[in-house]
C-alpha cells in the first residue's frame, strides 16, 4: 500500500496527492528565480497559482502545461 507523502506548512497539509508544490520547488522544475514568479504573478501572466491563505502553491500539471506550450523551435538556415 503506497502512503501519501504530507508536508505540514502551519495548520495546514499539503498532500503529494493534490500535486501542489511551493514556490521554491516551482522555480526550480522551471529553471527560473522565486523573484521571476513573483513578478508573474504580480502581472497576472503566464503561470496559474493556488492561493490558500498567505502560501502559494503551483499544481504540477500548470507547471507541465507551461512548458510543454513554450517550447520554441530553432529557426533554419535558409543559406
Amino acid at each position: 500500500m503506497v502512503e501519501a507523502k504530507t508536508q505540514s506548512f502551519g495548520n495546514l497539509q499539503s498532500h503529494a496527492a493534490f500535486g501542489l508544490v511551493n514556490e521554491e520547488t516551482a522555480a526550480a522544475m522551471l529553471q527560473v528565480s522565486v523573484s521571476t514568479l513573483q513578478k508573474d504573478r504580480s502581472r497576472g501572466n503566464l503561470i496559474p497559482y493556488v492561493k490558500l491563505g498567505r502560501a502559494v502553491r503551483y499544481r504540477v500539471s500548470d507547471l507541465r502545461d507551461v512548458i510543454t506550450t513554450n517550447v520554441r523551435r530553432g529557426r533554419r538556415n535558409s543559406a
